[in-house]
């Protein structure tokens, strides 16, 4: 085993379109998801990237899709990534859902701080990303 330090990107998918008719799994990149994931495929981080795993789901793939076109790199499909099981009924509310996740009293103990001041800044980011704008 190398001595050398190893770097784990944490990336999600891409925008989606929500479809109330298909299981979020299922969902393809909407435009904006498709510009992201060009600009993704940009970040100069990808020279040190040595094997991309992704869950199972298309949009995932789509979402690595370009760099894959531009790089050789091993790709390894893993389905501990795949989507929480969260049903249909995300799509709807699924700002306002999203939203809960970052209030203390909802949100998983420890995570993004539940709340905390470093969380609280991201929040209009978030709803923007969620609102697709």
């Amino acid at each position: 085993m190398s001595d050398k330090p190893r770097l784990l990107y944490l990336i999600t998918h891409a925008q989606t379109i929500q479809d109330r008719s298909s299981d979020a799994t299922q969902w393809s990149l909407s435009p904006l998801g498709k510009q992201q994931a060009v600009e993704l495929a940009a970040a100069s981080f990808w020279s040190s990237v040595d094997t991309i795993v992704l869950s199972t789901e298309a949009k995932t793939l789509a979402t690595v899709d370009v760099v894959l076109r531009s790089r050789s790199l091993p790709l390894r499909r893993d389905a501990h990534f795949d989507e929480l099981r969260r049903g249909r009924e995300w799509v709807g509310d699924y700002v306002a859902r999203g939203d809960r996740g970052f209030q203390p009293a909802d949100a998983r103990r420890g995570w993004m701080g539940s709340g905390s001041r470093r969380t609280e800044p991201l929040l209009p980011r978030y709803r923007s990303t969620a609102q697709g704008r």
